[in-house]
């Protein structure tokens, strides 16, 4: 009896161990876990705090960037940073410096939209010449009949295009200020109702004699971070929107000469513009098929 006591308890501590064991094996990949993610919000942290962070970067010119105008708005170094600026100045600043030359520039970190990382220029300067510019201080450019000026303000509320973009904002004193609606979600991840911000743009009256603050860019004054602002699209709308009308007409013109099966309006795609245009002429060809296979 007591041996079988002994062998009972044995077993039971046995049991015992093995459960501990099961458990200090299963907590460890728990804590490791716990540690990878705290690591990687860590990393994750650091990354956002390094965006508009202030910076001085030094190196040599290796060459000059143009946007889609043809004006000089950025410069690589020969160790591959990119240092953005705005187009109005490329052409003192070409004049300052030269491919080759070592240049010291002061400015912030920035991540653009499609990730692409650089540093936008506050101060260039050419170390051998000695001569620099001071991006910051610099004037916007001038446009034809429209005054430049720099507005400050609490941001009191947003207003929408008849379409449901965000084209504008009003100041706490009834101010407007007004961009392009594709820039809208941009500058709502930047800015929001509070917000004490600064534009810089030009006085421009609309055709109705509304005066407005027209924005070249926009900045957090608490947080630092802005938007350069793009010209306005095409007036008929941005490429995308001007293939669908093409196409939509054409469904139309479909439909009121068809005496057999109708072209049903395309389901509205969710995603980037092409997916809807891509849609329009998945339709637009299914439809053709249909009606050659009705006439086979």
């Amino acid at each position: 009896m007591r041996r079988f006591l002994w062998i009972s308890s044995m077993s039971i501590c046995g049991l015992g161990f093995m459960a501990q064991c099961q458990a200090q094996s299963k907590s460890e990949p728990t804590s490791k876990t716990n540690e990878k993610q705290v690591k990687g919000s860590t990393e994750a942290v650091s990354k956002a705090d390094d965006d508009d962070d202030d910076v001085t970067v030094r190196g040599m010119v290796k060459s000059f960037h143009e946007n889609k105008k043809g004006d000089t708005d950025g410069l690589t170094l020969t160790d591959g940073k990119e240092i953005h600026f705005p187009p109005h100045l490329g052409e003192k600043i070409a004049e300052m410096v030269a491919k080759g030359d070592e240049v010291e520039i002061t400015g912030h970190n920035h991540t653009g939209p499609k990730g692409d990382a650089h540093v936008r220029a506050d101060m260039v300067k050419n170390i051998k010449s000695g001569k620099s510019l001071d991006v910051k201080a610099s004037p916007p450019p001038k446009k034809d009949g429209e005054e430049s000026m720099t507005s400050t303000g609490v941001v009191k509320s947003f207003h929408e295009s008849p379409k449901g973009d965000v084209d504008g904002l009003t100041f706490a004193d009834n101010s407007e200020v007004r961009f392009p609606p594709h820039m809208g979600k941009e500058i709502e991840a930047v800015i929001a109702k509070g917000d004490e911000i600064q534009v810089v743009g030009h006085k421009h009256s609309g055709p109705k004699g509304d005066t407005h603050l027209r924005a070249d860019s926009i900045k957090n004054v608490k947080s630092g971070k802005s938007v350069d602002v793009g010209p306005p699209h095409d007036k008929d709308g941005p490429p995308h929107e001007q293939i669908l009308t093409e196409i939509r007409a054409i469904r139309t013109l479909i439909n009121s000469n068809s005496k057999g099966i109708q072209l049903a309006s395309s389901k509205k795609a969710v995603g980037p513009p092409h997916e809807q245009v891509l849609l329009e002429l998945h339709d637009l060809r299914a439809y053709l098929e249909a009606q050659s296979a009705s006439k086979n």
